[in-house]
């Protein structure tokens, strides 16, 4: 009933204890598909070593050179009613995939999520990933968009979440593909189209951080957040969203742009991308559409433009002395 997706890239180092947590499952998937994104370490090797030994595990190809791009090219191998995304640096507990099939399956779910929890390069558990509700209950799809909203890059994410094919096959729904953190993006298009989801308070997940990891790598992180939000705006182009919705809409749309905002001062185009941000229809109706107070400043600076300069100002001549 369950095809495991692993998408992989050079990470010959962490592929075994990967693909090892899977083949330790209570519950053995159908197929493991491990998706080869044009590595050029020995991954490929330790593919090759896997499937010999065990029937439900295919090698795919892929040259997307992205973790998007991957997982599009996983989906249209998978055949069952259900399917799990994992990156290949990461693992999960042996109960991980009986227990969300359980729960799909007894409440009729189209996607069920699980805790995760930080683990550094020696292995030592870190941080728990989100703050999660005291109850866990059935969500609605409003109810689901909020929870994934309010819980965006510190818990939700693609992998760790047993989803029904059909939620992506039915809806035409596809991860995007030649941006960094896509997860931000993808997976609220995908929470539009969920109808039942539950969430479970227990960790499945181990994400592994380590030196080649995304979130340490050097990057101008100003435009990868201009970019999500790009890749978001045209994701939410084709629904017609509730008011519970829009509300949900608007504060994630706060939280890139703050996000994109702190990391401005990163980079000499930081700035640059933050007032294209400012051209944004869109974002500024969900600037001033927030009430929360951690949102004042970003109305401040949308209507002072010129408090942007002197705040760079600031940060230039502090971080020179």
């Amino acid at each position: 009933m369950i095809t495991v997706v692993v998408t992989i890239f050079n990470c010959e180092k962490y592929l075994s204890s990967c693909i090892d947590s899977i083949l330790s499952q209570t519950y053995q998937p159908e197929k493991i598909l491990l998706i080869n994104d044009m590595s050029t370490d020995g991954s490929m090797a330790i593919c090759l070593d896997y499937e010999k030994r065990y029937n439900n595990i295919l090698i795919i190809q892929s040259t997307k050179k992205s973790v998007g791009g991957a997982r599009n090219v996983g989906l249209k191998h998978v055949k069952t009613k259900y399917v799990y995304f994992i990156d290949c640096d990461d693992t999960i507990i042996p109960c991980a995939l009986e227990t969300l099939l359980n729960e799909c399956e007894t409440n009729q779910l189209d996607v069920v999520t699980g805790l995760s929890i930080k683990v550094d390069e020696k292995g030592v558990l870190t941080k728990r990933y989100i703050t999660y509700p005291s109850e866990t209950k059935v969500m609605s799809s409003e109810q689901y968009l909020d929870f994934i909203i309010n819980n965006a890059l510190i818990g939700v994410n693609v992998w760790g979440n047993l989803y029904k094919t059909s939620l992506f096959k039915q809806n035409k729904q596809l991860f995007k593909e030649g941006i960094v953190l896509e997860d931000l993006a993808s997976i609220i298009s995908v929470g539009l189209c969920v109808n039942r989801a539950k969430f479970i308070p227990f960790v499945f997940y181990h994400y592994y951080q380590h030196p080649t990891s995304i979130m340490r790598s050097k990057r101008d992180w100003a435009k990868v957040f201009y970019n999500i939000y790009l890749n978001y705006e045209n994701a939410i182009k084709p629904y017609k969203l509730t008011t519970i919705q829009k509300e949900s809409i608007n504060q994630y749309i706060c939280y890139v742009v703050s996000e994109c905002l702190g990391k401005a001062f990163a980079s000499r185009q930081g700035m640059n991308y933050v007032k294209k941000l400012k051209k944004h229809d869109l974002i500024k109706e969900s600037i001033f559409a927030s009430n929360k107070r951690k949102h004042k400043l970003l109305r401040l600076l949308y209507t002072h433009p010129r408090l942007l300069g002197l705040i760079l100002s600031i940060y230039k001549r502090n971080s020179t002395q």
